[in-house]
C-alpha cells in the first residue's frame, strides 16, 4: 500500500443579518457576513412617524439597544446559512 496524506479544507460559515422595522414601514437589504470577519451594520433606512431611531436590538418589540448604526460586529452566529434578525428601536 502507498501512504496517502490528506489535508483538511476549511471554509468559514456564512450568515445573513436581516433588518426589521419593528413597527415602521419599509424594508432594508440584508447584510452578508462571514464567520470571524468583522462586518459593519447597515445604517437605518426605516422611518416611523413620531419616533426617533436609537439603535438595533435582537428582539422584536425591544426598547433597549445592543448596537448603533454602523457598529462593527463579528460572529453574531456560528450557524452556516443562519439568519440574525435585528430590530429597529
Amino acid at each position: 500500500m502507498c501512504p496517502i496524506t490528506l489535508t483538511a479544507g476549511w471554509r468559514a460559515n456564512s450568515y445573513l443579518i436581516a433588518y426589521y422595522s419593528n413597527g415602521g414601514p419599509g424594508t432594508m437589504t440584508a447584510t452578508d457576513c462571514e464567520y470571524d470577519k468583522e462586518q459593519t451594520l447597515a445604517s437605518n433606512r426605516f422611518v416611523r412617524v413620531g419616533y426617533r431611531f436609537v439603535g438595533w436590538a435582537d428582539g422584536e418589540g425591544a426598547v433597549v439597544t445592543k448596537w448603533t448604526d454602523g457598529a462593527k460586529v463579528t460572529n453574531l452566529t456560528s450557524n452556516d446559512s443562519g439568519v440574525v434578525k435585528l430590530y429597529a428601536v
